[in-house]
C-alpha cells in the first residue's frame, strides 16, 4: 500500500465517522502511520489537508524506501515481497504435512489467536482437501476441520473490509497468515 492510498482510504473511513478540521485530520492519519513518517513529514507545516496530501504525495517514494527498511514487507498483494523460506528456519514450508501427534505447532496457528465466538459447525463441509486433511489448524470462526475461514458460515462474507498497514501483527501472526493461505490456496490447486 503507498502512503497516498493509505491517506485517501484513511481519510474516507475517518470522514465517514468523524467531522474533524484540517489539523485533526492530519495528526490522526499521521498517528496511524509507521513512525518514520515523522521523521520526513512535519506535520505543523501544513496548513490545510491538501499541502499535507501534496507533501505526501511529494515524499512517496522516500517514505516507502524507509518503511521497507525499518521492517520487512508482508503486502498480500504482492506474493514476491513473501518471505522466502529458508531450510534452516525455524518455520516449516508452507506444503509440508504437519505431524500434529509430536506437539508440533499447526499450519496457521498463532499465539495471538483468540478463541472462535460461534459454536462448531461440522455441517458445512469444504470441497477438496479440508484443514484436517492437511493438517491447519481448524476454522478460526467455529472451530471446525472440516472446512476452511473462508467457507464457514459464520464468516462475514460481504462486509465491507478496511486494508490496513498491518503495522501491529507481530511476525508469528503474519507467518501464520501466509502459511494458512498457502495451504488454503494449495488446496484449491490440488482439486482443479
Amino acid at each position: 500500500e503507498t502512503p497516498s492510498k493509505y491517506f485517501i482510504c484513511k481519510r474516507g473511513l475517518l470522514e465517514l465517522v468523524y467531522n474533524f478540521t484540517d489539523s485533526q485530520m492530519i495528526m490522526e492519519v499521521m498517528d496511524g502511520a509507521p513512525p518514520v513518517w515523522r521523521n520526513v513529514l512535519t506535520t505543523h507545516l501544513y496548513d490545510n489537508i491538501v499541502e499535507f496530501q501534496a507533501a505526501l504525495k511529494y515524499h512517496e517514494d522516500t517514505l516507502m524506501k524507509m518503511d521497507s527498511l525499518t521492517r520487512p514487507s508482508f503486502t498480500p498483494e504482492y506474493r514476491d515481497n513473501r518471505p522466502k523460506c529458508d531450510p534452516k528456519s525455524r518455520f516449516k514450508s508452507f506444503a509440508r504435512q504437519v505431524d500434529t501427534s509430536s506437539g508440533q505447532r499447526k499450519i496457521g496457528w498463532s499465539s495471538n489467536m483468540p478463541a472462535p465466538l460461534f459454536p462448531k459447525d461440522d455441517t458445512t463441509i469444504s470441497k477438496g482437501r479440508t484443514p484436517e486433511e492437511v493438517g491447519v489448524c481448524p476454522c478460526r470462526h467455529c472451530s471446525s476441520g472440516k472446512h476452511w475461514d473462508y467457507d464457514c458460515k459464520y464468516s462475514c462474507k460481504g462486509a465491507k473490509q478496511v486494508h490496513v498497514h498491518l503495522a501491529q501483527c507481530s511476525d508469528d501472526e503474519l507467518e501464520a497468515m501466509w502459511e494458512y493461505n498457502e495451504a488454503y490456496y494449495g488446496g484449491i490447486s490440488d482439486t482443479e
